[in-house]
């Protein structure tokens, strides 16, 4: 059923704020949740979490409706932390005032998401959950639709969905107005379409950041709500997916920009539809908690401390300490043990020396007391490598190969030591093997927000001649809002190989540019 809401109101927003405090915190008792799809830790009440965990599971079962994602599939259980408020958000990534509330990070050690626990203190005011949302969508789409969307699309989408709401009889709204973005549209300095479309987020400052996801939610808005702008939707993403230039796909889709952005400036005056549906969601939580021990807790702080701040030194510091108090608790071993690999990557040499002694003391401490656990296993195989350097033997990585099918045994749906098998070879200009290629590919499947695994598998594709797929998977990251320039350079770097193949008909393996993989950092938020 379709509703019409009325205008947006020039009114302001406030932002939410309490300060993040990483010593402080460790005296906070932490709550580990499971539902079906998700893992959450949280500083609040159980009965909060329990709340908050079962609304997220709902909203997951909504976009496995509306785009056709079997409810059973499960793989790789995003991990969410929830804080106390958006301002402990936003000074945990050492941005404070920034107004920063949360944020979803994809990497090959596993992807996970930052939320807090606000509520709206006025309508135009958006809530933990609602940033949830927002995160969740971008995480959703980069995993089970990885289409070429445009910066603009990839936002609005998010934004559209992230108000979406859930009545106690579980029937749910969709399209709800981002009151939050009510004052930088109404009272901020307008932004044509043509800039959404085509400039993006580059070089905007924050105001003008806001306007650009209210007006991106708009656009997406007007689309989303008729057969018709659901028509020429699919036709311009298909049209992106297919390497058409934004600019003619645009045109082509959208004819007229002015007459579109009159008609969106029309559908902000008149009214925007939502869509309520007439049946209750269904869908399954699993849910089950647990409060976490002194130790635990801790380690939770430390662990977010780590994976969330560029500066790693107060982690290992604190982990150190921790692990000195629990000698004998493999969880926290391994933490260290990953905290020192991190700070010694970044060292100078005899920093990075003797970090990688430590970081490998420390796992072998993990692998006696458990000698299955998977983490351990694969970092095993990565610090005896770097620990050799240049000096690595083929022994060597056949050595650390055994660690990584160790881990892959102990834990077939982990997608990175099936990576790493596979760098293992390419890293080192051998040709892998098929069944290693097989396993890149498998990593890819079971995490695609993963960059890393996305453009060792393009490469890997590459080196096998397929230059059509690999550019169809490089497609997603040109239009990546945080990594484009890096997109755009793989992207390249695949049509040059491309283009000497033609020439030359080489083998794509024998060109100097088709490196069996790269490695590369890849952030949404």
């Amino acid at each position: 059923m379709i509703r019409r809401i009325s205008r947006l109101a020039a009114h302001g927003f406030a932002l939410a704020g309490l300060v993040w405090a990483g010593s402080a915190a460790a005296k906070a008792s932490w709550t580990r949740a499971e539902t079906k799809h998700f893992i959450f830790y949280s500083s609040g009440k159980p009965a909060e979490l329990e709340d908050f965990a079962i609304e997220t599971e709902k909203f997951d079962a909504m976009l496995r409706l509306r785009f056709n994602i079997p409810q059973d599939e499960i793989v790789n259980r995003l991990t969410i932390y929830v804080l106390p408020h958006g301002e402990d958000v936003a000074t945990l990534k050492g941005v404070p005032k920034s107004g920063l509330e949360g944020f979803y990070q994809a990497s090959a050690e596993g992807s996970f998401a930052v939320t807090n626990r606000d509520k709206p203190a006025g309508q135009y005011d958006g809530s933990g959950q609602q940033v949830l949302f927002h995160e969740y969508t971008h995480h959703f789409f980069a995993r089970y639709l990885p289409n070429a969307y445009p910066v603009w699309l990839f936002e609005g989408f998010a934004e559209y969905y992230s108000t979406t709401t859930f009545k106690k009889d579980g029937t749910f709204t969709v399209g709800s107005p981002v009151w939050n973005r009510a004052y930088g549209l109404v009272e901020g300095k307008p932004m044509p379409i043509r800039d959404v479309l085509f400039k993006g987020l580059e070089g905007l400052d924050r105001a003008q950041t806001d306007i650009f996801y209210g007006r991106s939610w708009l656009l997406t808005h007007k689309l989303m709500s008729s057969p018709e702008g659901l028509k020429t939707l699919d036709s311009y993403i298909a049209d992106l997916g297919h390497g058409l230039d934004p600019k003619e796909a645009a045109q082509k889709d959208f004819g007229d920009l002015d007459a579109l952005d009159q008609a969106v400036e029309k559908e902000e005056r008149t009214g925007l539809p939502m869509f309520v549906s007439k049946l209750p969601i269904s869908f399954d939580p699993g849910y089950s908690a647990v409060e976490l021990d002194d130790a635990q807790s801790r380690l939770v702080e430390l662990q977010l401390q780590r994976r969330a701040q560029d500066d790693k030194h107060g982690a290992l510091e604190g982990l150190r300490a921790l692990a000195a108090d629990y000698p004998d608790r493999p969880e926290i071993l391994f933490e260290l043990a990953e905290a020192e690999y991190e700070v010694a990557r970044h060292g100078e040499e005899e920093a990075e020396k003797t970090g990688l002694a430590a970081a490998d003391a420390a796992i072998d401490r993990v692998l006696a007391l458990d000698p299955k656990h998977v983490r351990a296993n694969i970092l095993k195989a990565q610090v005896m490598l770097d620990r050799k350097g240049p000096d690595a033997t083929d022994d060597d990585f056949a050595a650390s190969r055994k660690y990584l099918v160790k881990a892959n045994r102990a834990d077939p749906n982990d997608p990175l030591p099936l990576y790493l098998y596979y760098r293992s070879y390419a890293d080192i200009g051998v040709k892998p093997p098929a069944i290693a290629l097989d396993g890149l590919s498998q990593s890819f499947e079971r995490a695609k927000e993963v960059v890393d695994f996305r453009v060792a598998l393009a490469f890997a594709l590459a080196g096998e001649g397929r230059f059509d797929e690999a550019i169809q998977l490089t497609g997603f990251l040109v239009n990546d809002p945080h990594g484009a320039a890096q997109g755009r350079q793989i992207m390249d770097e695949l049509l040059q190989m491309k283009q000497n193949f033609a020439k030359h008909e080489v083998d794509p393996a024998d060109d100097a540019d088709a490196p069996g993989g790269k490695e590369v950092t890849g952030k949404a938020g």
